[in-house]
C-alpha cells in the first residue's frame, strides 16, 4: 500500500470523527488535524508555529515511510500561554466501542479529552484501566471509521513545505513534510 494525500486526509479525518470533532466547520475551530513524515527538530518547529498561524492545537499522525497502513507515531501540539508544547508517542484510548476516542501519553502520564466547547483538556493518569484493550480498539475503530474510505480530498486543507510557509493547497506527500486538514 502506498500513502496518498488522500489516505492521510481519511486517517486524519477518521481521528477528527471518533474522538467527537464535528465534520463541519464549527463557530469555534479548536483543533486541526495534520500528517505528514517522521518528526525531528524542523517539523516539531513547522507544527509549532503552524499552531500559532491557525490558532488551533494540532494533532499529528507521523509516517516514517509512505508504505506504511499507519502512523508510526501520533504528536500533540498543544498551544500554551508563552509557549508551545510538543508532545510525542501520544496515542489512542476507546472506554468503549462508542465512547470518544481519548489522547493519551502514557510517558506523562497524562490524557486529553474532548470538551463541550471542543477544547483538549487535560487530564492527569490514563483514562482506564486496560490500557491496551482501549488501544486496540481506538485503532480499530480509526482504520474501519466511514471517513478512511473518501476518495477526494476535501477543501479547507493546505500544506506546510519543510521550513516554508503554510499554504491553502495541496502536494505530493513525498514533497512535503506537514499536510494540514480543517
Amino acid at each position: 500500500m502506498t500513502i496518498t494525500n488522500i489516505t492521510l486526509q481519511n486517517h486524519m479525518l477518521s481521528i477528527r470523527a471518533e474522538m467527537g470533532y464535528p465534520l463541519t466547520a464549527p463557530a469555534c475551530h479548536t483543533l486541526s488535524w495534520s500528517s505528514g513524515g517522521p518528526v525531528d527538530i524542523q517539523v516539531g518547529m513547522d507544527l509549532a508555529r503552524l499552531a500559532q498561524i491557525r490558532s488551533r492545537d494540532v494533532i499529528y499522525g507521523a509516517w516514517h515511510a509512505l508504505e506504511h497502513e499507519r502512523p508510526s507515531e501520533y504528536v500533540l501540539v498543544l498551544r500554551q500561554a508563552h509557549t508551545v508544547d510538543i508532545i510525542r508517542n501520544c496515542s489512542f484510548y476507546a472506554a468503549s466501542e462508542t465512547a470518544p476516542l481519548i489522547l493519551m501519553c502514557e510517558a506523562r502520564d497524562e490524557h486529553f479529552v474532548l470538551n463541550d466547547r471542543l477544547f483538549l483538556e487535560r487530564r492527569s493518569g490514563m483514562p482506564g484501566r486496560r490500557l491496551e484493550l482501549g488501544k486496540r480498539r481506538a485503532a480499530e475503530r480509526i482504520i474501519h471509521s466511514p471517513h478512511a474510505r473518501l476518495d477526494e480530498m476535501l477543501d479547507g486543507g493546505g500544506i506546510m513545505p519543510r521550513g516554508g510557509a503554510y499554504m491553502p493547497t495541496y502536494a505530493q506527500p513525498s514533497e512535503t513534510v506537514v499536510i494540514q486538514f480543517s
